[in-house]
Protein backbone atom coordinates (compact mmCIF):
# COMPACT_ATOMS: atom_id res chain seq x y z
CA UNK A 1 0.00 0.00 0.00
CA UNK A 2 2.98 2.32 0.25
CA UNK A 3 2.94 3.00 -3.49
CA UNK A 4 -0.78 3.73 -3.38
CA UNK A 5 -0.29 6.06 -0.42
CA UNK A 6 2.54 7.86 -2.22
CA UNK A 7 0.36 8.28 -5.31
CA UNK A 8 -2.58 9.60 -3.31
CA UNK A 9 -0.46 12.12 -1.44
CA UNK A 10 1.59 13.20 -4.46
CA UNK A 11 -1.36 13.56 -6.84
CA UNK A 12 -4.55 14.05 -4.82
CA UNK A 13 -3.64 15.94 -1.66
CA UNK A 14 -2.45 19.42 -0.84
CA UNK A 15 1.10 18.06 -1.24
CA UNK A 16 0.54 17.78 -5.01
CA UNK A 17 1.53 21.45 -5.24
CA UNK A 18 4.88 20.68 -3.60
CA UNK A 19 5.90 17.45 -5.36
CA UNK A 20 7.48 17.14 -8.80
CA UNK A 21 6.40 14.42 -11.22
CA UNK A 22 9.99 13.26 -11.67
CA UNK A 23 13.38 13.64 -10.14
CA UNK A 24 15.42 11.95 -7.49
CA UNK A 25 17.53 13.01 -4.57
CA UNK A 26 19.08 9.95 -2.89
CA UNK A 27 20.39 11.90 0.11
CA UNK A 28 16.98 13.48 0.81
CA UNK A 29 15.27 10.10 0.39
CA UNK A 30 17.62 8.31 2.78
CA UNK A 31 17.52 11.07 5.39
CA UNK A 32 13.70 11.15 5.40
CA UNK A 33 13.48 7.34 5.43
CA UNK A 34 15.86 7.03 8.36
CA UNK A 35 13.95 9.59 10.43
CA UNK A 36 10.62 7.96 9.59
CA UNK A 37 11.90 4.46 10.44
CA UNK A 38 13.25 5.68 13.78
CA UNK A 39 10.03 7.53 14.68
CA UNK A 40 7.13 6.16 12.60
CA UNK A 41 4.66 7.73 15.02
CA UNK A 42 5.63 11.16 13.64
CA UNK A 43 4.47 10.57 10.05
CA UNK A 44 1.63 13.12 10.14
CA UNK A 45 3.91 15.73 11.67
CA UNK A 46 6.57 15.10 9.02
CA UNK A 47 4.01 15.32 6.19
CA UNK A 48 2.78 18.63 7.58
CA UNK A 49 6.38 19.80 7.82
CA UNK A 50 6.96 18.93 4.18
CA UNK A 51 3.97 21.02 3.15
CA UNK A 52 4.92 23.92 5.40
CA UNK A 53 8.49 23.91 4.08
CA UNK A 54 7.25 24.00 0.50
CA UNK A 55 5.24 27.13 1.26
CA UNK A 56 8.53 28.75 2.21
CA UNK A 57 10.04 27.61 -1.12
CA UNK A 58 12.06 24.84 0.48
CA UNK A 59 12.69 22.13 -0.55
CA UNK A 60 12.74 22.00 -4.33
CA UNK A 61 9.90 19.86 -5.78
CA UNK A 62 12.21 16.96 -6.69
CA UNK A 63 13.68 16.99 -3.18
CA UNK A 64 10.15 17.06 -1.73
CA UNK A 65 9.30 14.03 -3.90
CA UNK A 66 12.31 12.13 -2.56
CA UNK A 67 11.45 13.10 1.02
CA UNK A 68 7.83 11.99 0.62
CA UNK A 69 8.96 8.65 -0.77
CA UNK A 70 11.48 8.25 2.04
CA UNK A 71 8.92 9.14 4.70
CA UNK A 72 6.44 6.57 3.45
CA UNK A 73 8.92 3.72 3.00
CA UNK A 74 10.68 4.55 6.28
CA UNK A 75 7.35 4.66 8.10
CA UNK A 76 6.39 1.25 6.71
CA UNK A 77 9.72 -0.24 7.78
CA UNK A 78 9.59 1.39 11.19
CA UNK A 79 6.09 0.23 12.12
CA UNK A 80 6.87 -3.31 10.95
CA UNK A 81 10.15 -3.53 12.87
CA UNK A 82 8.89 -6.20 15.27
CA UNK A 83 8.07 -8.45 12.31
CA UNK A 84 11.47 -8.23 10.60
CA UNK A 85 13.96 -7.43 13.35
CA UNK A 86 16.38 -10.33 13.79
CA UNK A 87 14.98 -12.23 10.79
CA UNK A 88 15.90 -12.33 7.13
CA UNK A 89 13.70 -10.10 4.99
CA UNK A 90 12.76 -11.00 1.43
CA UNK A 91 12.08 -7.88 -0.63
CA UNK A 92 9.99 -8.60 -3.72
CA UNK A 93 9.43 -5.95 -6.34
CA UNK A 94 10.70 -4.04 -9.32
CA UNK A 95 14.36 -3.13 -9.45
CA UNK A 96 13.76 0.50 -8.42
CA UNK A 97 11.62 -0.47 -5.41
CA UNK A 98 14.00 -3.28 -4.46
CA UNK A 99 16.80 -0.76 -4.35
CA UNK A 100 14.88 1.77 -2.22
CA UNK A 101 13.72 -0.80 0.34
CA UNK A 102 17.14 -2.44 0.42
CA UNK A 103 18.89 0.88 1.14
CA UNK A 104 16.56 1.67 4.03
CA UNK A 105 16.45 -1.84 5.51
CA UNK A 106 20.22 -2.18 5.19
CA UNK A 107 20.61 1.10 7.05
CA UNK A 108 18.40 -0.32 9.79
CA UNK A 109 20.61 -3.42 10.07
CA UNK A 110 18.23 -5.88 8.41
CA UNK A 111 19.41 -9.02 6.62
CA UNK A 112 17.77 -8.55 3.22
CA UNK A 113 17.27 -10.85 0.26
CA UNK A 114 16.26 -9.21 -3.01
CA UNK A 115 13.81 -11.08 -5.25
CA UNK A 116 12.60 -9.71 -8.57
CA UNK A 117 8.90 -9.98 -9.39
CA UNK A 118 9.46 -12.40 -12.28
CA UNK A 119 11.46 -14.82 -10.12
CA UNK A 120 8.89 -14.58 -7.31
CA UNK A 121 5.99 -15.35 -9.65
CA UNK A 122 7.77 -18.25 -11.36
CA UNK A 123 8.90 -19.71 -8.02
CA UNK A 124 5.36 -19.44 -6.62
CA UNK A 125 3.86 -21.12 -9.68
CA UNK A 126 6.44 -23.92 -9.50
CA UNK A 127 5.66 -24.47 -5.81
CA UNK A 128 1.92 -24.54 -6.48
CA UNK A 129 2.42 -27.03 -9.30
CA UNK A 130 4.45 -29.32 -7.00
CA UNK A 131 1.79 -29.11 -4.28
CA UNK A 132 -1.03 -29.90 -6.71
CA UNK A 133 0.98 -32.81 -8.08
CA UNK A 134 1.66 -34.14 -4.57
CA UNK A 135 -2.00 -33.84 -3.61
CA UNK A 136 -3.11 -35.70 -6.74
CA UNK A 137 -0.72 -38.60 -6.10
Amino acid sequence: MSGELFSLLAHHSILRHSISEEGEDPAAFLSAAKRAAEHPENIALKLFGLRAASLLNYPQPQVARAKLSGMIIGHEIGVARTFWSGRPVAIIGTSKLLSLYHIVLDGEGADTRLVGTKIAVLSGLAMATRQVGAAAA
